[in-house]
């Protein structure tokens, strides 16, 4: 790791304990703790006949060696959950691709952080 990318990663870390979330990231009943930032993203996709749909996504900024899920370093997959719990209850986003993208992308260009693409799907 170069430099810059020590420097973006040590930021990227102040920034998370500055604003980030406690969440419980899931897969196959296992559930890791990890703090994120959540971001909110207005997506306009088109169907096949042309029309425009905006709606809003909502992405969790998650640095990458913290996604290890029974001791393997893991990459996120759609179907896996996101759980934050809130004063109105358990809010459960679950991981998504957007469109014919996949459902998360370097949110970097050093590939410190991965940028996880979601939907609320619940609130318990």
């Amino acid at each position: 790791m170069n430099a810059v990318a020590k420097a973006l990663a040590r930021m990227n870390a102040t920034n998370r304990a500055l604003h980030g979330v406690s969440v419980q990231y899931a897969r196959d009943g296992e559930t890791i703790p990890l703090v994120a930032k959540m971001v909110q993203s207005d997506l306009e996709i088109s169907d096949e006949a042309g029309l425009a749909i905006t709606t809003r996504v909502i992405d969790f900024l998650v640095p990458c060696e913290s996604l290890t899920i029974g001791g393997k370093l893991v990459e996120p997959q759609s179907g896996d959950r996101i759980q934050i719990q809130r004063a109105a209850g358990l809010e459960i986003y679950e991981v998504m691709q957007l469109g014919a993208e996949p459902a998360y992308e370097p949110a970097d260009c050093y590939g410190i952080e991965w940028r996880i693409h979601t939907k609320r799907v619940k609130v318990q």
